[in-house]
Order: structure tokens, then C-alpha cells, then sequence
């Protein structure tokens, strides 16, 4: 079929051609758009996951300064709580005498 003479039908063929090639660089551009969005909700979650569990080390670190040996229960507790929960006990821990008052109601089910 590239041999036809016919003017028209070649250029039609070389439109084809670009148009093919130009649907391949749409979809590449496509895939590497998708990996990278991608790639940067991982690195999101990532960060967030880091900062949580930074916030955690640090009261542990604190509690552990302030009340020295913890209960057994202490670190899982502080492993498994949300950044919103461990900001809470970080901002109960200034003013708490005991484990209790960091801690608040939630103590009882943790033993």
C-alpha cells in the first residue's frame, strides 16, 4: 500500500503515521504522568507515616524521662495511636502528674 502513486493516498498515509505516533507519545506521556503521581502519594503518605512516627518517639522519649520505667502497654499504645491522638497526649503530657492524666479515659482498655 506505500507504494501507491496516488498523491492523496500518500498523504493520507503519512498523516496516519503521524497521528499513530503521536498516540503512542499520548499514552506514554499518560503512564509517566500516572507513575508519578503515583510515585508522589507514596512519597505523601511516606512522609506523613514518618512524622507520625516521629511525634511517637518523642513522647515515648519524654515519658520515659519524666515517669522513667513504663508499663509494657506504653509503646504498643503509642505505635498504634494517629497523629491527631499522639498531639493530644503530647499537649496532656505538660501539665500530668500520672500515666492517667497523659492518657486521659482511654487508660483502662490499653491494660
Amino acid at each position: 500500500m506505500a507504494n501507491m502513486a496516488d498523491q492523496p493516498v500518500q498523504n493520507t498515509l503519512e498523516k496516519e503515521k503521524e497521528l499513530s505516533v503521536d498516540k503512542k507519545a499520548r499514552r506514554m506521556a499518560f503512564v509517566l504522568e500516572r507513575a508519578l503521581r503515583d510515585e508522589m502519594t507514596e512519597l505523601n503518605a511516606a512522609k506523613e507515616e514518618g512524622k507520625r512516627e516521629g511525634k511517637a518517639e518523642q513522647l515515648l522519649l519524654l515519658l520515659e524521662l519524666k515517669f522513667k520505667a513504663l508499663p509494657d502497654w506504653v509503646t504498643p499504645k503509642l505505635d498504634e495511636a494517629s497523629e491527631e491522638q499522639l498531639t493530644q497526649w503530647s499537649m496532656s503530657f505538660v501539665m500530668a502528674d500520672t500515666l492517667e492524666q497523659v492518657f486521659g479515659a482511654g487508660l483502662e482498655s490499653s491494660r
